[in-house]
């Protein structure tokens, strides 16, 4: 998983390859993307997560068919993902530098890592982590951004989440 942030994260400077607005399309990841009718975001979908969450409309879907979602934000420059984990992802002990903290999401076990340990992120930016355990639906929620804007693109993503 921390090399699909390291990877994630080389995005935010370099771009990625394929990238659809969250308009409704639905490029290879295995995310429904609804977009909301109120202005106050997209709506994104999982089913085969049993996920739900909201991002702001300035983030664009990239196409990376190893990652069950990734998404692209140029302003502010962020990047989140998720990926399928095993269902003890909620086990994590702290490494260099991180905070671990238990959290439920509807229910369910998961922990919040802030200021995951991640090598190779560029200078500023800062990388969080959502790992909830959830049997075969467990994953790994992932995103990384400059350090002065995760903490309202942090809190406004973990506050939309729903897990089913």
């Amino acid at each position: 998983m921390k090399v699909v942030v390291w990877a994630c994260a080389t995005l935010l400077a370099a771009g990625c390859a394929s990238e659809t607005s969250l308009d409704g399309a639905t490029p290879s990841t295995q995310a429904t993307v609804v977009a909301t009718a109120d202005g106050a975001g997209t709506h994104i979908e999982v089913p085969s997560l049993d996920l739900a969450f909201r991002l702001p409309e300035s983030f664009a879907v990239a196409d990376d068919p190893g990652l069950v979602f990734l998404a692209r934000s140029l302003q502010p420059p962020a990047i989140v993902s998720i990926a399928e984990e095993p269902s003890d992802i909620a086990q994590h002990e702290p490494e260099g530098g991180e905070t671990v903290f238990p959290a439920t999401v509807a229910n369910v076990e998961a922990v919040v890592v802030e200021n995951a340990a991640v090598d190779g992120l560029p200078a500023g930016v800062v990388a969080n982590e959502l790992l909830v355990a959830n049997g075969d639906r467990s994953f790994g929620l992932i995103m990384s951004s400059d350090r002065q804007d995760m903490p309202v693109l942090w809190d406004d993503l973990l506050a939309s989440i729903a897990v089913g």
